[in-house]
Order: structure tokens, then C-alpha cells, then sequence
């Protein structure tokens, strides 16, 4: 149950990120989810950051960090979190299935490319092995 309504909330977050021109805005699971008070501990972590986003310190902090920390930081939560979850799930059909070839197909473009052309390609096998059988 927890699951659907996380899911329909990420949705319209997203819908009305998208009527303004912004990006995905999805729920993730994060550090405040493990606090005593995970609730609380989320609404003061967003009200922290609509503080430092109010006073416009976001540009002055962001010259502290080397963005060379943030990209290390984004391979390694690409490579070891989210790379062989995604995995298993898109080829646990088990060989030769036809989720499994658009599975591969799709992280394979992905990995080359970028994420939306992975996406595409996905979908491109999919129509042709629903037209070709």
C-alpha cells in the first residue's frame, strides 16, 4: 500500500515539476529515513535547504565543493547502487526472453549513450519484437 501512494505522489511531483520546466522530482530513500523521527527529520532537511536556496548561498557553497567530489560521488552510486539493481530486474526473465533482450538492449545503448536513448532504444525493441514476434 505504502508503495502505491509513494508511487501516484512521485507521479504528480513529477507532472507539476514538468508544467514549470523542471526536472524529475522523485521520493528517495535517504539518510533521514533512518532517523528516530524520519518524518521530522525530512521537513527540517527541506526547510534547511529553502533557507540556503532563499538567501541565494547555494552558488557561494557550491564553490567549496570540487566538482570533482560530486562526480565521484555520482559513479559510485551509479556503478555499485543503482547499476546492478536495475540489472537484475531487467534480466530476470531469464536467456533469450524477449525482457531480457530489450533488458540488454536498453542498458547496453544506455551505458554508450545517455540515459533517454537507452530509454528509446528500449522501446524501439519492444515495438519490433511485438511487430516480429
Amino acid at each position: 500500500f505504502f508503495q502505491q501512494n509513494l508511487t501516484i505522489v512521485s507521479s504528480l511531483a513529477d507532472m507539476a515539476s514538468s508544467l514549470f520546466g523542471g526536472g524529475p522530482v522523485e521520493s528517495i530513500i535517504s539518510a533521514t529515513g533512518a532517523a528516530p523521527h524520519p518524518v521530522l527529520a525530512g521537513v527540517l532537511m527541506m526547510g534547511l535547504m529553502a533557507v540556503i536556496l532563499l538567501a541565494k548561498l547555494l552558488p557561494k557553497i557550491g564553490k567549496y565543493v570540487p566538482s570533482e567530489s560530486i562526480a565521484g560521488f555520482l559513479l559510485v552510486l551509479g556503478a555499485i547502487v543503482t547499476v546492478p539493481i536495475n540489472a537484475s530486474l531487467a534480466l530476470a526473465s531469464g536467456a533469450g526472453s524477449a525482457d531480457t533482450i530489450i533488458g540488454g538492449v536498453t542498458m547496453t545503448v544506455t551505458a554508450i549513450t545517455d540515459p533517454f536513448s537507452g530509454m528509446i532504444s528500449g522501446l524501439i525493441i519492444k515495438l519490433l519484437l511485438n511487430i516480429f514476434g
